[in-house]
């Protein structure tokens, strides 16, 4: 019987490489992805010990999935969370293949490699769009809104900046840099600051974990990188700053009011501490009337300016602990756990270039941009996991 694993190498390749690009093609290589994942459990060719030795990552991402679901058995709208919960379990679906079938580094760097190479491509797209029709903010193609396509952006230059040390001719390395210029620049115009802060630290990280020697090696590069990150330097300055995401408060002081966004949907949170309220319910269930009824309740008083309102948490935790409860924290803790773990077990530079790179840009945008739900979600999501699965060499081979 022909070997369905090196297929299932290539949909995978094709599926990071299209995600922030074409939207039906990625959908229909989810799917088609899933289906030869069984067809391939069914034949006996994945991987299983590869699961084995994953299990714990395994019974996070089945807690999260789970987590999602649980919610529709008692909310008002379960038709909205049972579909919005859909592409979550559909991009882990997709993981746990793909976690069977990316068993060697040579494997990962090629997913990196195609995964960089999509988003670059997906950047050219966007600034070439940006520039003939205009419009307030460039946006990838398949990413959409403004946020999201600018943590892609974030994870699409840190994934070359690493592929810029790995070895390749001078014309891929120059072909890399452009990409990683392009993007950069894309940052001032998204006006996105968390995101490029995120990425500060990550490229940070990065350096750090190079060793002084191999950073100097590389000054080039990295000088390179900072000169186009300039380019997004205005987003620092107060001149780019998104009047969407500072409100002026009765005081006349301009605030990001993330603290008072914050304490909202802590309220609710606290209401719905079981499951949560449902995927993608954050609009409706963190309202005034929710939270004035919720401290009712409680005996304490409401005061407007304590509180604000948005039609998302702008950020993960705050979205995780409204909408998915103590069991959709408990499964992001389990993962953060995993990482941390991973990490520890002895300093390995491929981990901490790669993985601990990931990690921080991840955990940082995390706490004050939008949620890792969509396109940037499922990619985080994919490259973690595969970066916790894939063993490391025996020190003769490593």
């Amino acid at each position: 019987m022909t070997q369905l694993l090196p297929s299932l190498r290539y949909q995978l390749l094709v599926f990071v490489f299209v995600l922030p690009l074409l939207e039906a093609p990625k959908n229909l290589l989810a799917v088609t992805i899933l289906i030869t994942g069984i067809w391939a459990a069914a034949c006996g060719q994945l991987a299983v010990d590869q699961w084995r030795a994953s299990r714990l990552l395994v019974v996070v991402l089945a807690t999260l999935s789970i987590a999602c679901v649980l919610p529709a058995l008692y909310v008002d709208n379960p038709a909205v969370v049972l579909a919005e919960s859909l592409g979550w379990i559909k991009y882990s679906l997709v993981t746990l293949v793909a976690i069977s079938v990316v068993t060697t580094r040579q494997h990962l760097l090629e997913v990196l490699r195609w995964a960089y190479w999509g988003g670059a491509i997906a950047i050219a797209w966007a600034w070439y769009d940006f520039s003939v029709n205009g419009g307030a903010y460039p946006e990838l193609n398949s990413v959409g809104h403004v946020n999201q396509s600018a943590i892609y952006v974030g994870l699409t230059v840190l994934i070359g900046s690493r592929l810029l040390l790995e070895p390749s001719s001078v014309l891929t390395r120059c072909l890399i840099l452009i990409g990683l210029i392009a993007g950069l620049a894309m940052l001032a115009p998204m006006r996105s600051i968390i995101t490029t802060g995120a990425l500060l630290i990550g490229l940070f990280v990065l350096l750090a974990s190079l060793g002084w020697r191999r950073a100097l090696t590389g000054v080039g590069a990295i000088g390179a990188l900072l000169v186009g990150l300039s380019m997004a330097f205005p987003t620092y300055t107060g001149g780019f700053v998104d009047e969407l995401s500072y409100r002026v408060n009765s005081d006349g002081e301009v605030s990001s009011k993330r603290v008072e966004l914050f304490q909202a949907a802590s309220v609710i949170a606290l209401a719905n501490w079981g499951l949560g309220t449902g995927v993608a319910t954050y609009e409706t269930a963190v309202t005034q009337e929710k939270v004035e009824a919720a401290l009712r309740q409680k005996g304490e008083i409401y005061n407007a300016r304590d509180y604000f309102y948005s039609g998302h948490g702008h950020g993960l935790i705050t979205t995780v602990m409204v909408e998915r409860g103590v069991l959709g924290l408990a499964g992001f803790i389990g993962l953060a756990v995993l990482v941390v773990a991973r990490l520890g077990r002895g300093f390995d530079p491929w981990d901490w270039q790669w993985l601990g790179v990931l990690t921080a840009f991840t955990a940082a945008v995390s706490l004050g941009n939008t949620t890792f739900h969509n396109e940037h979600g499922a990619l985080a999501l994919l490259l973690t996991a595969l970066l916790l699965s894939v063993q490391r060499p025996a020190a003769k081979n490593a």
